[in-house]
């Protein structure tokens, strides 16, 4: 893949570990699966807000849908409860090759953003926290555009902000329904492969797929 000109991160499971909110909220719920019915219905839901016309802050559908799974698990959870798991989303440490891979990246010169589904302060606290904040040029969420990824105009938007064409960026990601979005609205797409991640077998092939960010640099240079 040619060098891009811009590198576009998704932040939660591609940079960020979950695994101790995912932990947290199997214990609070008590059962194995707890974690996947709730992220599983904040998609499902943060999209039924953008394709009815809709906007609701992801921190707002995350909270309805984890009383949601609760009530599915058969579980009870309280507000507080709930509201005291979800602000563990915004202590979460990096993968441990996301920071060697940055440094790497950083070192070629090539502008990093982040592009999100959560709030901008939500996505502020994410960053500053994990220490990835200092490579990245900008973050963005979609909130300025009322439309949850994989809609085509939350890509248009960061590369609009950061006056590059869909042909010069590659969006980065685990998650193959994000790198969807970006490859159908013209993006360069880098999978990486993180546990617990299907590929859609219906979807566009990658342009790139790697382990970890540390082979993003060698990958690129490709």
């Amino acid at each position: 893949m040619k060098t891009p000109k811009l590198i576009i991160f998704d932040v939660n499971e591609t940079l960020l570990d979950m695994a101790p909110l995912k932990l947290a909220i199997n214990k609070q719920l008590e059962h194995p699966y707890a974690f996947d019915t709730w992220f599983s219905l904040l998609l499902q839901y943060a999209w039924v807000e953008s394709l009815s016309g809709h906007y609701r802050p992801f921190g707002e559908i995350g909270l309805a849908t984890l009383k949601m799974a609760a009530d599915k698990l058969q579980r009870n959870i309280s507000e507080v409860e709930a509201k005291t798991l979800l602000v563990g989303i915004r202590q979460l440490s990096p993968h441990t090759d996301v920071i060697p891979g940055m440094e790497q990246l950083a070192a070629m010169g090539i502008p990093m953003v982040a592009l999100t589904n959560g709030s901008p302060d939500a996505a502020k606290e994410q960053l500053a926290y994990s220490k990835i904040d200092r490579y990245l040029n900008r973050a963005f969420s979609v909130e300025a555009v009322g439309q949850y990824k994989p809609h085509p105009a939350a890509y248009e938007y960061v590369l609009k902000e950061m006056n590059m064409s869909a042909a010069e960026a590659v969006m980065v990601a685990c998650h193959p329904w994000d790198l969807l979005g970006a490859k159908r609205a013209g993006l360069k797409t880098c999978y990486v492969h993180r546990p617990g991640m299907p590929l859609y077998p219906l979807g566009e092939p990658f342009d790139l797929e790697i382990k970890g960010i540390e082979e993003l640099a060698e990958g690129l240079k490709r």
